[in-house]
């Protein structure tokens, strides 16, 4: 609920970050095996180089741009020439989040932190994040559109 109604981009990356941390913690919780643990290791591991990498790119974006809100930033120049660092930063943010939910071609720790959870949590949980970013697709597009108030 709280990333589809987000309209910038520090709530957007929050409300991924909060639907991410209870994986965390179900991941691992098989932690007597040895596929368990170390799926739960790298899950967090890989989540936190992507948080990384999507608040270096969010921090580029608030630089060029003076702005985190996603109607402003539409309305913006977003070409290499008017500001590259703007689009180095949306660059780096979208890698970031297509690592945090596995989307080409950033899909190959996946396969190894889906082994990992016993097996009766394993259709529940990959849904979770993963379906909430298409529910902001669906969402934005009339914010996007020139004269939207």
């Amino acid at each position: 609920m709280l990333l589809a109604s987000s309209a910038e981009l520090v709530t957007l990356y929050l409300a991924l970050e909060l639907s991410s941390y209870s994986l965390y913690v179900l991941i691992p919780l098989r932690g007597r095996t040895r596929e368990g643990a170390e799926a739960g290791v790298k899950y967090i591991l890989f989540g936190a180089a992507a948080t990384a990498v999507s608040l270096y790119g969010l921090s580029y974006i608030m630089a060029a741009q003076q702005t985190t809100y996603i109607a402003a930033l539409a309305a913006r120049d977003w070409s290499w020439a008017a500001s590259p660092m703007a689009v180095v930063g949306l660059s780096l943010f979208l890698c970031g989040m297509f690592y945090k939910l596995a989307l080409f071609p950033f899909h190959f720790w996946c396969p190894d932190v889906y082994q990992g959870p016993a097996t009766r949590r394993r259709p529940t949980w990959p849904p979770c994040p993963s379906w909430a970013p298409w529910w902001c697709w669906c969402a934005w597009p009339p914010c996007c559109t020139p004269g939207w108030k």
